[in-house]
């Protein structure tokens, strides 16, 4: 009340010009108050260590998100066609415009998302326009990556892609810190976050600078949404913004909440994905060429001819062929097409109890979705994203079981969550020792320095809990009993020094003893194909010592 009779009274003492300063400061003031708050919030955030529930969480806004979203202008329902999108793509990268839409690949497929995605419903005029810039940005690398093909593919063919290591699993499995403990030993290339997101960009600098002038207020916008996804343009990615950059990816329809448009997704091939992204793959190999691209490192020192750096982390050997890591979130859902892509592929396959992954897989999806529509999911909403993960993934992850029964066992390792949480270092050296990968001190250091990393970095917390999603350990072990079955016997892999203590059977109460942990070729299950054919009966699960035939 005080400072408002002190505002007051001296705007009397002021002339009309005065007053027109004086309101512009005070503007000016309150309006930097609010980031300043805003960021208080986002620093209040980071203290705060667990959440209430994905739909308090998705339904948050900080101050920040508020002014943001009153000062965005709402695309209009016209702004989401092809035309206007295909406009606005080749002016970002600044190649020609065709002379129609329907010459550029894929374009009904591309006329189909534009659709779905302008008559998805929003309240957050922020999250729509956030929707319309995927399709921009979507759109404009997929021209400009094909404009680099197009005058550079015959020097781009002659990239070999030879023994890519893929990491896979249920999305929400912890594979990504599987795959970045591994990226950061130098031994591969790997895609990182700056690198996805502008890949026509030759120049490393100008993609980080992309990147960060994108997402610099992104962290105060949606503090909380470090629980899914940590901004950081060093890290590794997964092929999922590659994905986007065709129609027809699973990606558009599961990460934006298309349910209509992801139906369509799945009656089709995703040949054409994984295809796309072996042609990244030679893009980047190709500016590594250059001297543009460099590996996942994030101090890099060369111990050569310098004794203390030798003496602290030992000597460092060149390497003659690098070759790729991919992380491959939704490869799962189409593992034959993969298979297709990288023939000679070798497989990393990160297990997680069912449930902790479902319903987290259930949250990040709400939480993704959440940024478009601009509010929290309803109960039937959430119900229903639990149906169309059991649904989805569920089928998935039987024919996957099916088809790599037949994958040569030699290029193939089961990593379980526990251990990538407990001893990644150990479990990476163990593994790049069984595919032939010589690791030397100093990389093993690297890899050392990266769990430590990973694990030091702030992600709030937040409930992921069945009852939310309509989910109960009796229907996900009715949908999921192949892959129960598969993950109890071959999960844990003694050969590689994993161990098991107290371990639960998945999907079934703590007093109950899973008896599909003890079957042995020959019984009732013999029609179920197992990752363990030719390999010898031994493991945690496999106790024949103890009487278990």
């Amino acid at each position: 009340m005080l400072c408002t009779c002190i505002f007051a009274n001296a705007c009397l003492h002021l002339n009309k010009k005065k007053k027109e300063v004086f309101a512009a400061c005070i503007t000016c003031f309150l309006l930097l108050l609010l980031i300043v708050t805003g960021r208080l919030v986002t620093l209040a955030m980071l203290f705060r260590k667990s959440m209430s529930g994905v739909r308090e969480l998705s339904g948050y806004k900080t101050v920040t998100s508020k002014v943001v979203n009153c000062f965005t202008r709402n695309p209009s329902q016209e702004s989401f066609l092809l035309d206007a999108i295909l406009l606005d793509a080749c002016k970002r990268v600044n190649i020609c415009i065709p002379l129609a839409s329907k010459e550029i690949p894929s374009y009904k497929w591309w006329e189909k998302l534009c659709k779905a995605c302008a008559d998805k419903p929003s309240t957050s005029r922020y999250g729509r326009a956030l929707l319309r810039q995927r399709l921009v940005r979507a759109l404009s690398e997929r021209l400009a990556v094909d404009e680099v093909f197009r005058l550079n593919g015959h020097e781009i063919g002659k990239e070999n892609i030879a023994e890519p290591l893929v990491v896979m699993g249920l999305p929400r499995c912890n594979g990504h810190q599987a795959a970045h403990v591994l990226s950061r030993s130098g031994l591969f290339l790997a895609f990182k976050q700056s690198d996805t997101f502008a890949p026509s960009l030759l120049l490393d600098v100008e993609r980080r600078d992309v990147f960060n002038h994108q997402f610099k207020c992104f962290s105060s916008i949606y503090p909380d949404f470090r629980c899914v996804r940590v901004i950081n343009p060093d890290q590794i990615d997964d092929d999922l913004t590659l994905q986007l950059m065709c129609p027809e990816s699973y990606a558009w329809g599961l990460l934006h909440g298309l349910d209509e448009y992801l139906l369509e997704c799945l009656q089709e091939d995703q040949t054409p994905v994984y295809q796309h992204l072996r042609r990244m793959c030679q893009l980047f190999q190709w500016y590594k060429r250059c001297g543009h691209f460099s590996e996942c490192v994030l101090r890099d020192v060369n111990p050569i001819n310098n004794p203390l750096e030798e003496q602290k982390y030992g000597s460092k050997f060149p390497l003659l062929q690098t070759q790729w890591l991919l992380f491959c979130p939704f490869a799962i859902l189409s593992i034959e097409s993969l298979h297709e892509a990288f023939p000679d592929m070798k497989l990393i396959w990160v297990h997680r109890a069912l449930a902790q992954c479902l319903p987290s897989l259930c949250s990040s999806l709400a939480i993704h979705n959440s940024l478009y529509t601009g509010k929290s999911p309803s109960d039937s909403h959430l119900v229903t994203l639990g149906d169309k993960v059991l649904g989805t993934f569920g089928s998935g992850t039987e024919y996957a079981i099916d088809y790599l029964a037949n994958f040569d066992k030699a290029r193939m390792v089961h990593w379980s969550n526990r251990d990538v949480k407990r001893h990644t270092t150990r479990l990476a050296t163990k593994t790049l020792q069984y595919f032939g990968i010589d690791i030397d001190r100093y990389r093993r250091m690297q890899i050392i320095n990266s769990q430590t990393e990973y694990t030091e970095v702030f992600r709030p917390l937040h409930d992921s809990q069945m009852p939310y999603f309509g989910l109960h350990n009796g229907v996900i072990s009715e949908v999921f009993d192949s892959y129960i079955y598969q993950f109890e016997e071959f999960a844990y892999e003694k050969r590689f020094g994993v161990t098991v203590e107290g371990y639960q059977p998945l999907a079934a109460p703590a007093d109950q003893q899973s008896l599909g942990t003890l079957r042995v070729d020959g019984g009732a299950q013999s029609f179920v194909p197992s990752f363990a054919d030719g390999q010898p009966m031994a493991g945690h699960f496999l106790q024949e010592d103890k009487g278990f035939k």
